[in-house]
């Protein structure tokens, strides 16, 4: 009864805000409650009507591009869910993977929802928070601490028996295997903390910060990895929050292409750089996006040093990784967390070696310096 109560309380506050958003396209909404359920409605002439209907056990929502047609999508989720849907940034992606969530229809027009609904909840640096979310919550392994795919040079002849040797790799390419050590470095998108991690081992000297902006990913650095030169900090890439020269190094690896507001991010960092200092940027895009991506490192104030393509050797970590990455996965999956593991293994395993093979995506890396004047 007290959590009922409770949830009807919740409900009100998750009311209030939804009408806020829907004041953004002159929306309607009427919320009946009761111990047992609510019913939202949502209607506007000129926009989808969206029905939500909820109860202890079960419930829809239905959405519609008009109201004389039948559903376009449904999401089937219960009462509780919804709330901790509302309140909860990506936590859709949560309940997806524990498969409390089952959607049918036209996805495109639950995206228009999602994005009404929930986008003020969300930071606008990442697009991806919620699977990184979902895999720190599902998969809280200590020993899993890198996310980037992994750079192998030309000769192979043996399989580390450092499951991320491949990554460090990468990391050592991202800052041209340069010495950091006496300085200030910034990884920014540090994930799981392997990065800052590795940083603080080797360079012994250097104080080193991972930001990132999926709190339970920050959560699970500051548990696992510990060291006195070493913080990690929840943050928006795009709108970091530091003060003007306040690092020798930001490093960003396989994490830009989430931003939704990338030019905001190379702002933030030309600003939060001390004179002279370096942005080392590695990621995955398409390639007809380099030359842009070049030209607005020079419109904000940055000169290119060095930059090179890095994919072959990105294909090579792939292959040569292949099956440790799969075993350890495999090891560690359970009912909760198997969907994402598989999805995981795919992807690596499958579609990132493909898109990089056909040229269909690029693997790049750049020394951006900012001028000491």
């Amino acid at each position: 009864m007290d959590q009922q109560l409770s949830n009807i309380e919740r409900i009100k506050v998750v009311e209030m805000k939804i009408q806020q958003q829907l004041n953004r396209v002159q929306g309607t909404i009427a919320i009946s409650n009761s111990r047992k359920s609510c019913t939202f409605l949502l209607t506007d002439d000129s926009k989808p009507v969206i029905n939500i209907f909820l109860t202890s056990e079960n419930g829809f929502i239905e959405v519609k591009k008009q109201t004389d047609k039948t559903s376009d999508c449904t999401m089937t989720l219960n009462y509780s869910d919804f709330i901790d849907l509302f309140e909860k940034p990506y936590h859709s992606y949560y309940l997806a993977w524990q498969g409390k969530i089952d959607v049918k229809g036209d996805r495109t027009v639950m995206v228009w929802f999602d994005d009404l609904i929930f986008s003020q909840s969300r930071h606008s640096g990442n697009t991806q928070a919620g699977q990184y979310s979902a895999l720190a919550r599902l998969f809280p392994d200590p020993k899993f601490q890198f996310m980037n795919l992994g750079f192998a040079k030309e000769t192979i002849d043996f399989c580390p028996i450092d499951l991320w040797y491949y990554s460090k790799e990468l990391l050592e390419e991202t800052i041209w295997r340069k010495d950091l050590d006496h300085s200030e470095i910034l990884d920014v998108g540090s994930g799981r903390g392997g990065n800052v991690g590795y940083l603080a081992r080797k360079f012994k000297n250097a104080r080193v910060t991972g930001l990132d902006s999926c709190t339970e990913a920050v959560d699970f650095c500051q548990k696992n990895i510990i060291d006195s030169h070493i913080n990690f900090t929840v943050g928006d890439a795009c709108n970091l929050p530091y003060n003007e020269a306040s690092f020798d190094y930001i490093i960003n690896l396989e994490s830009a292409h989430c931003y939704k507001h990338i030019d905001r991010f190379i702002q933030g960092a030309y600003k939060t750089l001390k004179p002279g200092g370096t942005l080392f940027l590695t990621d995955i895009l398409k390639p007809n996006k380099i030359n842009s991506m070049s030209a607005l490192f020079e419109m904000i104030g940055f000169q290119i040093v060095e930059k090179k393509d890095v994919s072959d050797g990105v294909v090579r970590s792939i292959v040569a990784n292949r099956e440790n990455f799969k075993s350890f996965l495999e090891t560690k999956k359970n009912k909760m967390n198997s969907w994402i593991l598989d999805n995981l293994i795919s992807s690596v395993n499958q579609h990132f070696q493909q898109s990089l093979t056909k040229k269909e995506t690029i693997y790049y890396s750049w020394l951006l310096q900012k001028p000491t004047i």
